[in-house]
């Protein structure tokens, strides 16, 4: 077994305090990875999905942080971690300079790699590709999306699409900020391969294992 924590955990000032008391009540000793070492696994997942000739940014958005990752098959070039996930910003916790560091980024990366195919992993993605039943997700499937859900409260959005209550909510902060992403590189669509962070540790307990 591995348990991991991520950005909510690492910038909480009772992180440290949570994680023992986790292991004291269920004996689960929770790691806090680095950004460097979320890239990296996140990395490792997607480079065997993809063509080895195409440069791929990927944004995996959680409740804590969006992680951008640019990438080939062979390598990883350069990764970020920014605090404007989806829970930070229902509860009013993103800054204005973050959103600004993330969007100056965004923007220099792609003028310097308008190539890049995007793609998007984690939970919020992933529910917005099975909604539009795509792994190609567009602009517009997502603006459609968010223009549906945004007058609904969280029973609506819940009946009509079978979300779970702790989906229902951060679902509006994910479009938005997928449909950011989109505008700022001028890309039409983004590629969902359905994956995320805890596949990635799947795949590396599987090759400690197994290799």
């Amino acid at each position: 077994m591995r348990a991991c924590a991520t950005s909510a955990v690492r910038s909480a000032e009772n992180g440290k305090k949570i994680i023992n008391e986790i292991k004291e009540k269920t004996g689960i000793n929770i790691e806090i990875i680095d950004i460097k070492e979320e890239a990296n696994i996140i990395f490792e997942t997607n480079k065997y999905h993809l063509p080895e000739d195409k440069t791929f940014l990927s944004a995996d958005l959680g409740g804590g942080s969006l992680q951008l990752t640019l990438f080939k098959s062979s390598a990883l070039f350069w990764s970020d971690s920014y605090k404007t996930g989806t829970v930070r910003t229902l509860k009013n916790k993103v800054s204005k300079n973050e959103i600004k560091r993330f969007e100056n980024d965004l923007a220099a990366l792609i003028k310097n790699h308008n190539d890049i195919k995007l793609i998007g992993t984690g939970g919020n993605i992933n529910t917005v590709s099975k909604v539009c039943r795509n792994k190609t997700v567009s602009l517009r499937m997502l603006k459609n999306l968010y223009e549906d859900l945004i007058p609904k409260n969280i029973d609506e959005r819940m009946a009509k699409y079978f979300f779970r209550p702790d989906r229902a909510d951060v679902i509006i902060p994910a479009l938005k900020t997928y449909i950011r992403i989109l505008e700022i590189t001028g890309k039409n669509e983004i590629y969902v391969p359905k994956t995320g962070l805890a596949d990635g540790i799947i795949r590396q307990l599987y090759e400690d294992d197994f290799y």
